[in-house]
C-alpha cells in the first residue's frame, strides 16, 4: 500500500517526523538527511522523535569516523543540536530527564553491533567516541559548567523534578570529564566529598575513574573507607575503577583481585570486578 501527503502552501520542504509518541515498536527506513536529522533533533516538539533523530545521527557520526579514521572532524551542526537541547533546561517546564537522555552518545557496544562482522576494531570504535565526547564537551563547556551549577541542590530530595535535575546535573559532569583540566577534576572532587546522597557520589567517582589525577586515588581511598563494610556497595566501588578507560588499567584490576573488597569464590564480586574489565573495550582488547 502507499500513501501520498502534501503539504501544500509550506514555505520550504517539510521535514517529517514519523511515528510520533512512539506510535509503533518498528525499525524503520527513511530517507532523512543529515540536515533533517539535525533540525529534528534539534526542533521536534515529540520527545522520542527528537531522542531517535540525536541517536540515528549521533550513532552515524561515530560509525562514519570509524571507517574513515583520523583525523576525526565535528560538523559544527551537530554542536549546535545539541547546545540548542542543553539551553532547553532553562525553561520553566523543562523536562530534564529526558534532556539528559538526549545527551547521551550511543555506547561503544552499540555501535560494535552496526559494523560489519569481523571488522569491528575495539580501539578505532573508542577513539571515535572519545573525539564525539571530548569534542562536545570542549564546545560546549560553558553550557555544560552552567547547567551544573544551576541543577546542584543544597540538599537531598527525592521528588521526581529533583531527581531530574540530579540526573541532568550529572550527565555533564560525565561530559565535563572527558577534559584534560585539572580545575574539573578538582571541581568533581569537591562535589563527590560534599555529596548527600549515593547517586551523586557514585556519579562523581565515575567521572573520575578515568582521569589521572590525584583526586581520583583520593575519592578511591575515601569511598573505600566509608562503605567497606558494605558488600554490595564494595561492588560498585571494584566495577567502577576495573571499567576505568585509563591505560594499562589491568594492572589495577590484578591489584583489586587481591583486595579484601574481593571474593573469587562471590559470584557478584566477580561480575563486578571481571565483569567491569570485559565493559572496558580499549583495556580487555588491548593489544598487548
Amino acid at each position: 500500500a502507499e500513501a501520498t501527503y502534501t503539504s501544500p502552501g509550506a514555505p520550504a520542504k517539510p521535514v517529517p517526523s514519523i511515528l510520533r509518541n512512539f506510535s509503533a515498536p518498528v525499525k524503520l527506513t527513511t530517507n532523512l538527511t543529515e540536515d533533517d536529522l539535525v533540525f529534528l533533533m534539534a526542533n521536534d516538539s515529540d520527545a522520542f522523535n527528537r531522542w531517535e533523530a540525536g541517536q540515528t545521527l549521533l550513532r552515524g557520526l561515530c560509525l562514519n569516523l570509524i571507517k574513515s579514521g583520523e583525523p576525526f572532524t565535528m560538523p559544527a551542526s551537530i554542536t549546535d543540536a545539541m547546545r540548542k537541547i542543553l539551553s532547553g533546561a532553562k525553561a520553566p517546564d523543562a523536562d530534564k530527564a529526558f534532556i539528559a537522555r538526549a545527551m547521551m552518545v550511543p555506547g561503544e557496544g552499540e555501535l560494535s553491533e552496526f559494523l560489519e562482522q569481523g571488522t569491528v576494531d575495539p580501539a578505532a570504535v573508542y577513539a571515535a567516541r572519545k573525539f564525539v565526547m571530548t569534542t562536545l564537551a570542549t564546545e560546549l563547556r560553558a553550557d555544560l559548567e552552567a547547567t551544573v551549577a544551576a541543577n546542584s541542590a543544597a540538599k537531598y530530595s527525592n521528588e521526581p523534578a529533583d531527581r531530574a535535575a540530579r540526573t541532568l546535573k550529572n550527565a555533564c559532569i560525565g561530559y565535563l570529564s572527558y577534559l584534560d583540566a585539572p580545575e574539573i577534576a578538582a571541581m568533581t572532587y569537591e562535589r563527590f566529598a560534599a555529596a548527600d546522597n549515593m547517586t551523586d557520589k557514585i556519579s562523581c567517582l565515575s567521572a573520575l575513574s578515568g582521569k589521572d589525577c590525584p583526586e581520583r586515588v583520593t575519592a578511591l581511598d575515601e569511598f573505600y573507607a566509608a562503605w567497606k563494610h558494605d558488600p554490595l556497595v564494595m561492588n560498585k566501588w571494584l566495577g567502577i575503577q576495573s571499567g576505568s578507560s585509563l591505560p594499562n588499567n589491568i594492572a589495577n584490576v590484578k591489584a583489586l583481585m587481591k583486595s579484601s573488597a574481593f571474593d573469587i569464590k562471590n559470584p557478584n564480586k566477580v561480575y563486578s570486578l571481571i565483569g567491569g574489565l570485559c565493559g572496558s573495550s580499549v583495556n580487555f582488547h588491548a593489544a598487548d
